[in-house]
């Protein structure tokens, strides 16, 4: 199952093939010194495809998610983290593709009280024009508190 907008153009439709071949290998990493901060990794290779060879639209072959952070005693943390995604077909044909998804965030937190923290996060630092969808673009820069 899968999203593709071959009728009009920015409505998807849900899409099923019966004859897909899925290749899939996937790391998870997580370490949690404290000492040091924590660190966690995910990446993902996958290759899904149907029974022409043809790549499943919006199914990423690499795709990665790393985050550092360090909680400091006197209640302050901060975060770094980096996505990345790419070879992402938009069409079941094979013939538009997205660009490459690149999303290096930062964050910082300010614990208040115990279970209750003020955040503020930093989205897309590097400004990239990165679409999840063919014409949807995500927001640039982008600031939460």
């Amino acid at each position: 199952m899968y999203f593709e907008d071959i009728f009009q153009t920015g409505r998807f439709y849900v899409i099923t093939k019966s004859d897909v071949d899925d290749v899939f290998a996937s790391l998870d990493l997580l370490f949690h010194p404290a000492r040091f901060g924590y660190f966690y990794g995910d990446v993902k290779y996958q290759k899904v495809t149907d029974g022409s060879g043809r790549f499943i639209p919006y199914q990423p072959k690499l795709s990665a998610k790393l985050i550092y952070g360090y909680d400091f005693d006197f209640g302050i943390g901060v975060k770094a983290s980096y996505q990345f995604a790419n070879d992402i077909f938009t069409n079941s044909a094979n013939t538009d593709k997205l660009k490459d998804y690149q999303n290096l965030s930062f964050g910082i937190s300010y614990k208040l009280l115990n279970g209750l923290s003020l955040t503020a996060d930093f989205h897309n630092i590097l400004n990239k024009s990165n679409f999840v969808f063919k014409g949807y673009e995500e927001k640039p820069l982008d600031i939460l508190v």
